[in-house]
């Protein structure tokens, strides 16, 4: 069994999925694979994608007052490895006054890279298992498991692998991912971290689980305009989060990692 993160662990892909017995579940996870052969020496992208009920929500893997992210073992062949478990933006979500969290409504896919080793023989289809746990909530919440195995044929090295069905839900998930913020959209003013981005009607910062603890992120995470002033408590863990940015009229948001460390109090305001 292979644990990733604290809240969670992850995943392998359709032939055959299950959800417990008896269970009627708000959010169905479907096992997915980018490619439709494992090649040797190589990455698989994987995903989870959760078909959610209407008027319920699961947990990204942030900062969050009432919900938690979700939970997945993983048990994969000899010599198989994972990386990090990649998270699409949520969206801020309030519950109940003074409450915050951030989610996924209706849909969503996570992404998991998986490390192929060059031992894989061709021509043997591999199994692979998950259990996966995970908190969903409307009005009341819901603790919700289910347990899913699937299986992947292993092709031959230099062979060009073809794309499986399921390619939009990558694509559509990775539109999701922070990239790389420019270097000049965030500043430190003493404990105070700045964002700013040029041309944008709105700005929002979701806090990871591991970031340093914003003072009020229900009131300080998200603004109107090109700047936004996030106030962190006093610690010496890096600040990590996603930013959000919507532009100035039509066309989609962009979203970027957000990774700093605050400034020591040898040097206040760098």
């Amino acid at each position: 069994m292979l644990r990733l993160g604290t809240t969670l662990v992850f995943m392998l892909t359709p032939l055959h999925s299950h959800a417990q017995p008896g269970d009627s579940l708000r959010a169905t996870p479907r096992i997915v694979f980018e490619h439709l052969t494992a090649t040797p020496g190589q990455t698989l992208w994987i995903g989870v994608s959760f078909r959610i009920d209407d008027g319920w929500h699961i947990y990204w893997d942030g900062i969050n007052d009432s919900g938690m992210a979700v939970e997945v073992e993983v048990d994969l062949p000899d010599g198989w490895r994972t990386g990090e478990l990649q998270w699409p933006a949520p969206k801020r979500y309030f519950p109940s006054e003074g409450i915050l969290d951030h989610i996924y409504e209706d849909h969503v896919t996570l992404l998991l890279p998986v490390e192929v080793p060059n031992t894989a023989h061709p021509g043997r289809i591999e199994r692979l298992r998950l259990s996966l746990a995970w908190l969903v909530c409307a009005d009341l919440c819901l603790p919700e498991s289910a347990d899913v195995d699937g299986r992947i044929l292993i092709g031959r090295p230099g062979e060009q692998r073809r794309d499986s069905r399921d390619v939009p839900l990558f694509r559509e998930a990775r539109a999701r991912l922070p990239r790389e913020i420019p270097p000049d959209s965030l500043r430190w003013q003493g404990r105070t971290l700045v964002l700013t981005a040029s041309d944008a009607s709105r700005i929002a910062f979701y806090p990871r689980r591991c970031s340093l603890e914003p003072v009020s992120i229900i009131d300080e995470g998200i603004a109107d305009g090109g700047r936004l002033a996030v106030r962190f408590r006093e610690g010496e863990q890096p600040v990590h989060g996603v930013m959000e940015v919507w532009p100035i009229g039509e066309g989609p948001s962009a979203v970027y990692r957000v990774f700093t460390e605050p400034p020591s109090a040898a040097h206040p305001g760098e």
